[in-house]
């Protein structure tokens, strides 16, 4: 006798079925707006494209580069909406559907045509991940700084200027993502954000980093390529947890003696700069697996930085 349980003809292995009303009706619209077939999915692929299901509700949706220009109503029954990325689309608004989302903690906007941010935006306190980044923003509303539960806030390529000072109010940002802007400084109390872990201030109009840079103790990654930088801060060796230091392309001439004290440090990236030495310090980073000089035309390498760098290769190190 087979031990193995029977199979119901009737079970229905389709997730879809299981939805709510609302929410098939909302797969439904999508679909004949898509003319393709929304997949149900454990986890994102590079297509960005699909729904999560848990515990029979859509719980995430991202709908990439699909030429949207409107999502259907329908949107507005997903009311168990965790996670939601609309990145390379045509939309011109926030859909104003999202107000019925009081679960939202992600909210993925960037690389569309938006030039308004509603006020509605603020019914979401419990948001925890905006990104705005790459559309038509005239201005930033101050207002966006009541939105405290943020960790993660993508600023990029939106011809900021100056660095919005509603940001201080975010008490508990780890990313801040302001790169490919026209930002010609960062202001001193950059160095006030206790918990930040990546910062991203590339493609800007930096001439200098402020010294309370040195003061973001859980800074992981700091990129700052593309700028105009001509020096850094005398204390970058505070910085005890980074593991990324991207300055490709700027106007340095020489680095301060602390780098060496970046126990930490794995990728450090220079090239295009004109650096003219290097410190010998830089011989401690025990932890690097990735070095790149290349277009340093003024740099003089002695014997001595020959073979420190042959021992590098040795060790696995990536160097160029």
């Amino acid at each position: 006798m087979s031990l193995e349980p029977k199979k119901n003809p009737s079970h229905n292995p389709d997730p879809i079925a299981s939805l709510p009303k609302g929410e098939r009706r909302f797969i439904q619209d999508l679909t004949d707006l898509l003319e393709e077939t929304v997949p149900v999915v454990d986890k994102f692929s590079f297509r960005h494209f699909g729904v999560r299901i848990h515990a029979d509700h859509i719980t995430e949706l991202e709908l990439q580069d699909k030429n949207l220009k409107k999502l259907p109503p329908s949107l507005e029954n997903l009311t168990h909406l965790i996670r939601l990325r609309l990145n390379k689309n045509h939309l011109t608004e926030i859909p104003p559907e999202l107000t019925q989302m009081e679960s939202l903690k992600e909210l993925d906007v960037q690389n569309n045509a938006i030039s308004d941010l509603p006020r509605w935006l603020l019914e979401h306190k419990q948001l925890h991940s905006l990104n705005l980044g790459n559309n038509q923003i005239q201005s930033l509303p101050d207002w966006l700084g009541e939105l405290t539960s943020l960790r993660k806030i993508y600023l990029h390529t939106l011809h900021l200027t100056t660095v919005p000072e509603w940001l201080l109010n975010l008490p508990h940002l780890k990313i801040l993502s302001l790169y490919a802007n026209e930002i010609t400084f960062l202001p001193d109390w950059i160095g006030q954000f206790d918990h930040l872990t990546n910062l991203a201030v590339g493609q800007n109009k930096l001439n200098c980093l402020p010294e309370t840079i040195c003061g973001l103790k859980f800074l992981v990654e700091l990129s700052a390529y593309r700028n105009k930088l001509l020096s850094l801060p005398e204390n970058l060796g505070n910085l005890q947890n980074l593991k990324e230091l991207n300055l490709v392309e700027n106007q340095l001439q020489e680095l301060p003696e602390t780098v060496g004290q970046l126990a930490q440090l794995e990728y450090l990236t220079l090239a295009g700069n004109r650096l003219r030495s290097l410190p010998a310090s830089l011989r401690q980073l025990q932890q690097l697996k990735a070095l790149w000089l290349t277009d340093n035309p003024t740099l003089i390498l002695t014997p001595e930085w020959m073979e420190w760098f042959s021992e590098l290769r040795t060790r696995g190190v990536v160097y160029s």
